[in-house]
Order: structure tokens, then C-alpha cells, then sequence
């Protein structure tokens, strides 16, 4: 998902906050970096306070949509493996078996409740939002425990607090110009294998969608199309 994709349902709630519907928004980042000096953006710029190595994207999130985002809004491969290490190593899991589930994925959970709790636009309070990011490709090996964390968590949190957007590309062919649903449909169904149902779906290509071509990704998969 890019930063505009993400931004965007984020600054519908930031604009429906401000005609008083009281919804804030919120903006975070699941980017799978191993390690802070490989991410792409060498210092993240300001206004993050304090100044802090980051993935790129948390910038832009917060150029969008005008918030105060903290190291702690991007999470990274490298720091949730980090963090249950060094919890192993104080004895936290009594000797008990490391694994990546139930281990690394409660871990994933508890970041993305524990962070979301706290005010990222200079009221206080949690806000009502939190828009979560998951970059990659469905499929990818490495975003399989973010994947797994948040299936469970979309039980965790009950069916009314979960929202989720898959944003899928729609090649355009050739000469012929045709529009294609067959990544979308791989996609959305390999989605489906790892437990997790898309609400909506955002879906990129060099022109608007035709109504066509929306008419059959919403028969297909009963979800809102969007593009």
C-alpha cells in the first residue's frame, strides 16, 4: 500500500473530525526493514520529534495528514524480533518455546494497541483511527507473522473495530487496452487463504476503472471496489 493509498481514508476522517463528527485520524506504518541503517530515508525530516531514522513513508504521512509521528509508529521485522529476544533472554517466557506464533504475533498486537493509544495530533486522548500499513506483496514470506498478527487481531479487537483494505493493481494490455482482474482475483484469494476477508478494495491502473470491470471485482468478491 503506498503513503497516498493509506493517507487517503485517514484524511476522510481527519476532515469528518473537523466538522465535529468526532473521528481523528491515525497513521501507521508495518514497514519490514531488518534494521534502522538499511531503511531508505537516513534521517526522517522533520516535523517527527524527536528526529529519528525511519522507513521514508512515515514523513509522507505526516505531510498528509498533518500529525507528530514518533519512531514508535514504524515498525519494523528487525525490532519486533528485537523485542522478544531480549524479553527471552530476561527469562519473561519462563523457558518456554519461542515461536514465531504465538510469540512474534502477540508481540506484532500488542505494538499496534499499545501505540495506537497514543496522540499523534497534539489532543489528548487516543485517537478514534488507526490506519495501519502493511507493505509488500500477499504471498511474501517475509510479511507472514504481520499477516498472521493480524488475523488474529481482527478477532482480538471484534468484526465492528476491523476494516480492511487491499490495494491491487489493474493492468492495462497493449494495443487492445483492456483492462485485467486476474491479479486482483489471485490476489484477493490468496488473501483469503491467510484469513484475512478485504472490505474494500483500492485498485490502481493507468486509467479510471470501468464500470465494467468494478461491477465484476464487487460480484466476485461482495466488497466495496474503489479506484
Amino acid at each position: 500500500m503506498s503513503p497516498a493509498t493509506a493517507a487517503t481514508p485517514a484524511r476522510v476522517f481527519s476532515e469528518r473530525k473537523n466538522r465535529r463528527a468526532g473521528t481523528r485520524a491515525r497513521s501507521l506504518d508495518l514497514a519490514l526493514a531488518s534494521r534502522f541503517p538499511s531503511l531508505s530515508s537516513p534521517l526522517h525530516p522533520p516535523p517527527t520529534a524527536p528526529p529519528t531514522q525511519a522507513d521514508l513513508d512515515l514523513g509522507n504521512y505526516e505531510r498528509f495528514l498533518d500529525l507528530t509521528l514518533t519512531k514508535d509508529n514504524n515498525l519494523t521485522t528487525g525490532k519486533v524480533y528485537q523485542a522478544v529476544i531480549e524479553k527471552e533472554r530476561r527469562g519473561d517466557y519462563l523457558g518456554k518455546t519461542v515461536q514465531v506464533v504465538p510469540h512474534i504475533t502477540d508481540a506484532i498486537q500488542e505494538w499496534i494497541e499499545r501505540v495506537a493509544h497514543v496522540p499523534v495530533d497534539g489532543k489528548p486522548g487516543p485517537a478514534d483511527v488507526c490506519v495501519i500499513e502493511l507493505g509488500g506483496t500477499v504471498g511474501d514470506i517475509e510479511s507472514m507473522p504481520f499477516v498472521e498478527a493480524l488475523r488474529q487481531f481482527q478477532f482480538r479487537v471484534g468484526p465492528s473495530n476491523f476494516c480492511s483494505v487491499h490495494v491491487s493493481l489493474v493492468p492495462v494490455l497493449g494495443v487492445v487496452g483492456e483492462q485485467k482482474t486476474k491479479p486482483t482475483q489471485h490476489s484477493v484469494s490468496v488473501l483469503r487463504s491467510l484469513g484475512l476477508n478485504p472490505h474494500l478494495l483500492a485498485c490502481r491502473s493507468q486509467e479510471p476503472l470501468l464500470d465494467s470491470v468494478r461491477e465484476k471485482l464487487v460480484s466476485i468478491f461482495g466488497c466495496c471496489c474503489c479506484c
